[in-house]
């Protein structure tokens, strides 16, 4: 497989260097103070239910698909963070974590993957979900428009790790492997 072309590697040192600034505060797309994303991951932005979640998320690894969309929504349209900090946010912390499934949606609450469609969670909604356990004041009302960069241009892939037929090759069997029911699952 063919090595990624200067340009390739330009196009995600520039786009890795664009996430550092976004990251740090500064302009790459949406503006945001960098004490706002410290507190959000500190659980500290004072919202009700918001903030439990990221310890519990911190603390047992998990947050009910509810929570995680409540959480999402908040994240990205309260908060008004990047998505793409909230989706690495619970990438790096939860247990059952899928790297796609994650992205998706994550995107698809910000309305990326359905253009238009957002999912904003109101008060009520966690409230009796919650059994009213959580009501967050001042959650956003509105979805804001969420800009995507440009779709970088495709690079090659770099080159696998498969083995070759002309190296030597091992074959590891666990006990668990050696019955009869391990050849046809």
């Amino acid at each position: 497989m063919a090595r990624p072309t200067s340009s390739c590697r330009a196009a995600r040192t520039s786009k890795m260097s664009k996430l550092a600034v976004v990251a740090a505060g500064g302009t790459g797309g949406h503006m945001f103070p960098a004490q706002a994303l410290a507190e959000a991951l500190a659980g500290r932005t004072g919202i009700e239910g918001f903030d439990d979640w990221v310890l519990e998320l911190r603390q047992t690894g998990y947050l009910h698909n509810h929570a995680r969309m409540w959480f999402a929504s908040i994240w990205i349209f309260t908060l008004q963070l990047p998505w793409t900090l909230g989706a690495d946010f619970f990438l790096r912390h939860l247990i059952d974590a899928d790297a796609a499934s994650n992205t998706m949606s994550w995107r698809w609450v910000a309305g990326l993957q359905t253009p238009g469609k957002t999912y904003l969670a109101s008060t009520d909604n966690i409230a009796r979900y919650t059994n009213h356990r959580f009501a967050p004041k001042g959650l956003a009302t509105e979805a804001r428009v969420i800009a995507e960069p440009p779709i970088p241009p495709a690079c090659a892939l770099p080159d696998s790790h498969r083995a070759k037929p002309s190296q030597p090759a091992i074959l590891l069997v666990t006990h668990e492997d050696m019955h009869p029911e391990s050849l046809f699952a």
